[in-house]
């Protein structure tokens, strides 16, 4: 805790001199964090899963094609609301094969066995779908 003032001091003659960011203000002013940490934030964000990354797109969990859409619009569902990012090759995986392969699959089985499905039916499908395709732990978020 003694290191802390001498710490901001520093930063705060580096932020002076221009050469700071807002990241090492905050952890400047956290307890136990050394301001200086600041400086390595890009990197260690760059380490992290992000949706704007070519690596973890965007994955819609309710499916683009075209019938299905039809049907969880009809349930007054915005497909694009409810979108994850996930690995790249976990992507590619879960659709490989024809028509969206074994995601869109499910779906389609599943309006199938439940042709008068509520839109609470559909969101709990989803944490069915999630648990048996092991994304669990897997999804970035949801914007």
């Amino acid at each position: 805790m003694l290191w802390e003032p001498a710490d901001w001091i520093i930063t705060a003659g580096e932020c002076v001199e221009g050469n700071c960011s807002g990241l090492e203000i905050v952890f400047a002013m956290a307890p136990f964090i050394p301001g200086s940490a600041g400086k390595y934030m890009d990197d260690i964000i760059g380490l992290l899963p992000s949706p704007s990354r070519a690596d973890f797109p965007w994955h819609h969990l309710l499916p683009q094609q075209k019938d299905l859409a039809g049907k969880f619009a009809r349930l007054g569902i915005n497909i694009d609301e409810h979108m994850v990012s996930l690995p790249l090759d976990v992507h590619k995986e879960i659709h490989l094969g024809a028509g969206g392969g074994l995601w869109n699959e499910a779906w389609e089985k599943f309006f199938e066995n439940n042709p008068n499905s509520t839109k609470e039916e559909v969101f709990k499908y989803i944490g069915v779908l999630i648990y048996q395709f092991g994304l669990d732990g897997l999804i970035h978020r949801i914007p």
